[in-house]
């Protein structure tokens, strides 16, 4: 959830135009609806959630790190499409791994659970990469979100 407020920050900061943001959401969405094919590779299947997860998190990883490093249009393309990548790989497995571990009588709680911790994230990011960003600059704001 740190993307959407950081980004333009970030972008405006590096003195491209703001019309770039609506470009990179747009290549973000994009490359979700494009990338979906590969959650159904049998090598990625085949994955156990908690791995799959970890690649996941490390392709997220290195797209926020690009982000943080990039200053020209390309290159914010080229991270968007690595970090939308992981959103993808991350997506449905979140959901089965709460659902897996959750006790059948109690999936529904505890999937609303997961699901209000999206709320409760979307209220503190908007904070913390704000204030990230004014105390650190972009470059280490990005980094340390990968790092995260």
């Amino acid at each position: 959830l740190q993307v959407p407020v950081p980004l333009p920050l970030t972008v405006a900061q590096r003195g491209l135009p703001v019309a770039v943001v609506g470009l990179l959401l747009t290549v973000a969405a994009g490359t979700v609806v494009v990338a979906q094919p590969l959650l159904a590779l049998p090598r990625w299947r085949r994955l156990d959630d908690p791995t799959a997860m970890a690649l996941g998190f490390v392709v997220l990883a290195v797209g926020l790190a690009l982000t943080g490093l990039a200053t020209g249009l390309a290159a914010y393309v080229v991270a968007t499409v690595v970090w939308s990548v992981g959103d993808v790989l991350l997506m449905g497995r979140a959901y089965a791994l709460v659902s897996a571990i959750a006790p059948a009588h109690a999936r529904g709680a505890y999937l609303a659970a997961y699901g209000t911790s999206w709320g409760f994230a979307a209220i503190i990011a908007p904070l913390v990469g704000t204030q990230l960003l004014a105390r650190f600059g972009p470059e280490a704001t990005w980094l340390g979100l990968a790092g995260a």
